[in-house]
């Protein structure tokens, strides 16, 4: 437990969790340097306040669970979709 609670912010353990500690420094400036850029750009341009976009946050946790339950939802909906059309799954 050791180890694990000393790994820096960003590593994969941290990406895989989400939350403040997916992003590395680094990402986080990148991240949120490219978000004052558009910002900037969408204000000169003449966007409103309501209109500029929102700042960028890192992944909440448990973001891969939730990817994977809608992941395969869309699968099961696809599934079902090709069931009603069998037209389409026959070799031609």
């Amino acid at each position: 437990m050791v180890l694990l609670r000393g790994l820096p912010p960003g590593s994969a353990l941290g990406r895989a969790m989400g939350g403040d500690v997916s992003w590395s420094d680094e990402v986080a400036a990148i991240q949120h340097g490219t978000w004052q850029i558009i910002s900037y750009i969408a204000a000169a341009a003449g966007a409103k306040r309501n209109q500029l976009p929102k700042a960028p946050k890192p992944p909440e946790p448990g973001w891969q669970a939730k990817a994977r339950a809608q992941q395969q939802k869309q699968d099961a909906k696809a599934a079902r979709w090709l069931a009603r059309h069998p037209e389409l799954t026959a070799s031609q």
